[in-house]
């Protein structure tokens, strides 16, 4: 038994010892602990160990915040943002931590760092992540619409019985021209 004895540390910052001979951890280092009874002494040697660093954060989500799908006509490009959530609370912008890439690289191209360009029309998937998480989005890039129709002639001056081609051309969102007549509606 302890009772009796009397019991030091000669570092205590390091390791305490109370008079029953517990000893207690309190920082990173060596101490010595003497016991002492009736004239006699004996040492043991207490070194305490640094505690093991916490665990890295795991990543939890990752969030975009243009998610869900979008809609991109034809040479028009669109940033997207995202942000890696961690067990620890912490956020990060992911341009570091993933890469972008599209699923369907003729219809739209993105990035590395989430700047998606549209090539034709379709429907792509873009995912950001790796191979523990991943993040998809839907891109729907419309077909070209029709933003003016020119006529050619602007105006005609006809006497009765005699007949002038009119043509059409029509540009599109995406800067082509059409000049099909069968595709227009012609009214009087």
């Amino acid at each position: 038994t302890n009772v009796g004895s009397e019991w030091q540390s000669n570092a205590s910052n390091v390791a305490r010892v109370d008079q029953a001979g517990n000893v207690v951890a309190m920082a990173a280092g060596r101490a010595t602990i003497k016991a002492r009874r009736q004239n006699k002494e004996a040492n043991v040697i207490v070194e305490v160990k640094a505690p093991p660093p916490p665990p890295a954060p795991v990543l939890l989500a990752i969030s975009v915040d243009q998610g869900g799908t979008h809609s991109l006509d034809i040479g028009k490009t669109a940033a997207l943002t995202s942000v890696a959530i961690f067990s620890d609370g912490s956020r990060d912008r992911t341009t570091s931590l993933f890469r972008w890439e599209s699923r369907n690289q003729d219809i739209v191209s993105v990035t590395a760092e989430g700047v998606m360009r549209a090539l034709k029309s379709g429907q792509a998937t873009l995912a950001l992540g790796r191979a523990e998480k991943t993040f998809t989005i839907s891109v729907n890039v419309p077909p070209p619409r029709v933003t003016a129709i020119t006529l050619t002639p602007n105006s005609l001056i006809l006497t009765k019985g005699e007949s002038k081609n009119i043509s059409a051309e029509a540009i599109f969102s995406d800067g082509s021209r059409e000049s099909t007549p069968v595709r227009f509606l012609w009214e009087s």
